[in-house]
């Protein structure tokens, strides 16, 4: 995927076009992505052996979920509001009445069973209206700019996860798995000099790892090359970890194995302490209420399937999940019930490591003038380098000491201090003290 962003030019208005399914320039996405076998991913900082005086640490897990195709934040979080109603949103505007209520005049999706319990029980945050810097409503370049954590007109080759574990104190480094765990293939976010490790939830054959095909592939690796060799034992290693038992019930849908893998593979005693994983379908040009709810949906039993076995393993209190996406949706449909790319939309955080429930943040009026960019799209209050600044230090006790070791600001996501006029400085986003 990282080739798709290099020497681009400027995206043909005509691939915005709504089209069923998607609009052409995610369904391009979703081709390569199906050509590799691949429909969800993740990826994290992998498995290291721990040292001694990392064994009293904090020991912090973090999953950044990558939601693709821009996510109608009014979808996720509606609010009761004269202005929220089919005078602004036409065929999308929900009906409050049916869903979850989460206080201060905010409503949850229906479909967000597990979030809003998550919420409830102070596990839960909620923020909006955010984006990345650069907000030009193309699925390439809003995406690879949210995984390069660089300012709007800035270009790099590296993701800025890779970045900070490129960065950081060894000690740190170890105590956070050592290096990245990747789900299916490597996004952006993760790409650079640090080495990553992958996990694909098995699409033909789960039971790959145990067949004779495997061994015979295994002794022929071991005597012709032996790196090859090793790598495929560290494979079975990694899909027997994040498999599990086999009285376990299988899960037949993909991002439910993926989220259950993930949830395994931090858990393991040697395992990653930090992921990645990319959730797809998001681009709703066409009926976007019902396909988003669907989505919704599944993402949202995947995140309890998570929460519940990072509970089972007894980590969910050291865990926070930062769920973000490209950009938002357009606030009014387009004729076919769905909604184009827009700007603003929601970012998601839950994990026992969460303090205290909120949301953090407002939607505008949404009839008043002004208050919309080219009167359809709502503006972002917060910048999405921010937030993950803010995680990083907040959650994984990492920040800048002084002005000689200003690696985050000058490495990790340089220009982060210098935030564009209009966007609001984040802090607390975990609810602590």
């Amino acid at each position: 995927m990282i080739n798709d962003h290099y020497d681009h030019h400027d995206i043909d208005p005509l691939a915005l076009e709504p089209v069923d399914g998607g609009c052409a320039e995610s369904q391009l996405l979703l081709s390569r992505r199906n050509m590799l076998g691949l429909s969800v991913s993740l990826f994290s900082l992998a498995f290291a052996p721990r040292i001694a005086s990392a064994a009293g640490a904090a020991d912090p897990r973090l999953l950044i979920v990558l939601l693709r195709g821009g996510v109608d934040g009014l979808n996720v979080l509606p609010f009761d509001h004269a202005s929220y109603s089919p005078a602004s949103r036409g065929t999308l505007c929900l009906d409050l009445a049916k869903q979850l209520d989460v206080g201060g005049g905010f409503k949850l999706n229906a479909v967000m069973k597990n979030f809003h319990d998550m919420f409830t029980r102070d596990n839960a945050r909620i923020i909006l209206p955010i984006a990345p810097p650069l907000q030009t409503r193309s699925h390439f370049d809003c995406a690879f700019n949210l995984e390069n954590g660089l300012a709007a007109s800035a270009r790099s080759d590296s993701g800025w996860l890779n970045r900070l574990f490129a960065t950081i104190p060894g000690q740190k480094k170890i105590q956070l798995g050592g290096k990245p765990l990747q789900i299916g293939n490597t996004p952006v976010i993760l790409s650079g000099s640090e080495p990553v490790f992958s996990w694909s939830p098995w699409v033909y054959s789960p039971d790959f790892f145990k067949s004779p095909a495997a061994a015979r592939l295994t002794s022929i690796y071991d005597t012709a090359a032996p790196q090859l060799g090793r790598v495929l034992k560290d494979g079975a290693a990694t899909d027997a970890a994040a498999v599990g038992r086999p009285e376990d019930k299988p899960y037949s849908d993909a991002l439910q194995r993926s989220f259950i893998g993930a949830a395994r593979l931090l858990g393991a005693d040697t395992g990653p302490r930090v992921a990645v994983l990319t959730v797809d379908n998001f681009d709703t040009h066409v009926a976007a209420s019902a396909n988003t709810a669907k989505v919704l949906s599944n993402f949202d039993t995947s995140l309890g399937l998570f929460r519940d076995r990072a509970m089972s393993l007894g980590y969910w209190d050291k865990t926070v999940v930062v769920c973000v996406s490209e950009f938002g949706r357009t606030v009014s449909d387009n004729g076919n019930g769905g909604c184009d790319h827009g700007i603003g939309t929601t970012a998601l955080l839950a994990g026992g490591a969460i303090k205290k429930r909120g949301i953090i943040g407002e939607w505008p009026n949404l009839l008043a003038p002004g208050a919309l960019a080219a009167n359809k799209d709502v503006y972002a209050r917060y910048d999405t380098r921010d937030l993950f600044k803010a995680v990083i230090k907040e959650h994984l006790d990492i920040a800048d000491a002084g002005t000689n070791t200003q690696f985050i600001n000058k490495d990790v996501f340089p220009g982060v201090d210098m935030l564009p006029t209009g966007i609001s400085k984040l802090s607390n986003v975990l609810g602590g003290a």
